[in-house]
């Protein structure tokens, strides 16, 4: 079962970022983007719990950045997996990004260090269990911003050290076993 966003969420969305730029004023947010997107989770190796060597989890997910300078941004995602393999979950990404063309039309790209904060209930055990992935790591990313409108793929590489002590302990991996992460997210926001 694959995560669909419901109308009410889009509408939601929708009615919040008009709400927004209606009331305030248009220069105290113009640094503000709004943004809805497709969110990955890519997770290896993933034979502990699944029939299958790597896991996928896609999902939605909602988008906040911040860009008051041409150079450097704040983004914060919010998304959610429910589908394959009987896990399902949410989690929140803070990046911290330097790049160039941040609030100017043309191509832009960029780069910065994350924290991400996961929770992941795994289903497929008699009693489903729930653990919290939390870490660091590096994303790396670019998009295409014209008018108000940008659309951005942003792919982050998170801190394996997390995921290979709970699969360690769970379900008995070998050290040798290399066991990580990588987020991807495809967004496409407004500037408020």
């Amino acid at each position: 079962m694959r995560c669909k966003p419901t109308k009410s969420m889009l509408l939601a969305f929708v009615i919040l970022a008009n709400m927004i730029s209606a009331t305030a004023q248009a220069d105290a947010l113009k640094d503000w983007s709004l943004g809805i997107g497709k969110s990955l989770v890519y997770v290896s190796p993933a034979k502990a719990y699944s029939r299958t060597e790597h896991v996928e989890h896609f999902g939605w997910l909602g988008s906040i950045q911040y860009s008051p300078f041409e150079h450097f941004a704040t983004r914060a995602h919010v998304y959610h997996f429910d589908g394959d393999h009987q896990v399902q979950g949410w989690g929140k990404e803070l990046q911290a990004l330097a790049g160039f063309n941040f609030n100017n039309d043309g191509v832009r790209a960029y780069t910065g260090p994350i924290w991400f904060h996961e929770n992941r209930k795994d289903t497929t055990v008699i009693q489903s269990s729930s653990k919290i992935f939390s870490g660091l790591g590096w994303a790396f990313g670019s998009g295409l911003k014209w008018k108000q409108w940008s659309i951005d793929l942003s792919i982050s590489i998170r801190q394996n050290a997390t995921y290979v002590d709970y699969y360690e302990n769970k379900y008995t991996i070998q050290k040798s076993d290399e066991v990580g992460a990588i987020s991807a997210y495809g967004i496409l926001s407004y500037q408020l």
